[in-house]
């Protein structure tokens, strides 16, 4: 994409020459280029990269031959602003992977074309809130959102559609809260614990 204005600067000489390694190269006229590193909140991340600061996706991520996004840090937030990750429909693929993680909230994502939706391993205190988990169905025992061991976590209004197996798989753990979801279309249970 072109951007065609840079803050305070003259039309006439807002020309992006290149942008390299989160930085944007603009001329902003005769012997006085520029470089000026791009807002790290203006940066969407890649299939298969690790979050390890709180994210806020600004386009969709299409997944080929890559899980989605893995949480490394404890204590942040990916919000996707309703942009969608869709997988390949690949077994062991997931959208989102919080392993051994504490207070991790995850909103507003659109999640499809995955094994697991959203899997999360140990930890605990997470959120998991407004998203929608759909065809997540890549396997047998496919789920929009797998927890195993993990606790005092809240999984609180998601829409899970359609995700092979089982909507909300959970395996060991305690204290979870589980409200205000809207599961359907799940080959064995809407909920398993």
């Amino acid at each position: 994409d072109k951007l065609s204005m840079i803050s305070g600067n003259s039309p006439q000489y807002n020309t992006v020459i290149g942008i390299y390694n989160n930085k944007f190269y603009w001329d902003n006229g005769p012997g006085n280029s520029k470089v000026t590193t791009i807002r790290k909140e203006y940066v969407n991340p890649s299939c298969g990269d690790t979050i390890n600061e709180s994210t806020f996706l600004v386009d969709n991520l299409y997944c080929d031959y890559w899980e989605g996004l893995n949480i490394g840090a404890d204590n942040i937030t990916l919000n996707c602003d309703g942009h969608m990750m869709e997988g390949d429909y690949a077994e062991r693929d997931y959208g989102i992977g919080i392993p051994y993680k504490e207070g991790i909230t995850i909103k507003n994502c659109d999640i499809q074309g995955f094994e697991k939706g959203i899997l999360i391993t140990g930890g605990s205190n997470h959120l998991i809130k407004d998203n929608s988990l759909t065809h997540n169905n890549a396997a047998e025992n496919s789920c929009g959102i797998c927890m195993s061991n993990s606790r005092y976590n809240i999984i609180d209004n998601n829409d899970i559609s359609n995700n092979g197996a089982w909507g909300i798989y959970l395996s060991g753990g305690q204290f979870n809260n589980i409200f205000d979801n809207h599961v359907r279309g799940s080959d064995v249970n809407g909920l398993s614990l």
